[in-house]
């Protein structure tokens, strides 16, 4: 005889060492645990007007700002523990009133989870917030979470450049566009250039100064000017202050090296013996 039922073991047995029924073995469903009296039932829902099982934070400047609440009900006939709240590893979630939502929930009760989005960066999410419970059937239910961040974004092009050998005196120009590739205006803080060369051989010159702004998409060109006065290593580095939250100082190098120019013999055979008027030339084109 075999009797797949856990709480009926200690009852039988007894009954079978009163009758003498020493054949009788009890055996479990294997892989099974013993059951449990807890019937609770998780509801999680959110006020989303078509799926409840979304929360949509919709389009947040940084630097803002928004809250959304999640509820949680106990549908069951027992009480219902709240473990855990985990949220998304992307984008900046937080629970609001942490100490404040009851974790535990008789039958019938329930309780709001404030989550708030405040973005740092131009950034679109999608996630999942999870709430385990000591809900048998159901343990882990999760939410998705979609947020749009709207940031500035300053962008340096190109972020380093290399002017090359030059000859002593010969002057170079790199042009350097700044663009906002964000969703939000850039304002710019201060545009200037720190200049690591012994004579001050690397200059800017731009148009771009504290309080003007590229609206999305938008760009302006600054230009690096080097002039070699002698032939060690020179380097600089164009700073552009702004506020974008991620990047509030970005930042571009250029590198440069001059050396003396090469020896160079022109001959020329005059023919005849005209008299001859001879002009020197002294080439500083580069």
């Amino acid at each position: 005889m075999k009797i797949n039922a856990w709480p009926l073991a200690a009852a039988l047995a007894g009954l079978a060492a009163l009758s003498g029924c020493s054949d009788t073995v009890l055996i479990s469903t294997p892989g099974s645990a013993p059951p449990t009296r807890a019937d609770a039932v998780i509801v999680v829902f959110s006020d989303h007007p078509t799926d409840e099982h979304i929360v949509d934070f919709g389009e947040v400047f940084a630097e803002d700002t928004r809250e959304k609440d999640v509820t949680i009900r106990n549908d069951g006939t027992d009480t219902l523990q709240i473990q855990d709240i985990v949220l998304p590893s992307v984008g900046n979630f937080a629970v609001v009133n942490e100490d404040e939502y009851s974790r535990l929930l008789a039958p019938d009760a329930s309780t709001i989870v404030r989550l708030s989005y405040s973005p740092v960066r131009d950034e679109h999410i999608s996630g999942s917030m999870i709430v385990a419970s000591n809900d048998r059937e159901n343990s882990q239910v999760s939410l998705s979470l979609l947020a749009e961040g709207l940031a500035p974004a300053v962008h340096l092009d190109p972020p380093s450049f290399d002017f090359g050998n030059r000859e002593l005196g010969c002057v170079g120009q790199v042009d350097i566009t700044i663009s906002n590739i964000g969703r939000a205006p850039l304002v710019i803080g201060d545009v200037f250039y720190e200049d690591f060369s012994s004579e001050q051989e690397l200059s800017l010159v731009s148009n771009l100064g504290p309080g003007d702004t590229l609206n999305p998409n938008e760009s302006e060109v600054v230009s690096i000017h080097y002039v070699p006065e002698d032939v060690e290593f020179d380097s600089g580095v164009l700073h552009v202050e702004s506020n974008d939250p991620s990047t509030p100082d970005a930042t571009a190098q250029q590198f440069g090296l001059a050396s003396y120019g090469e020896n160079q013999l022109d001959q020329y055979l005059q023919q005849g013996n005209n008299a001859t008027d001879i002009h020197f030339v002294v080439d500083d084109s580069c």
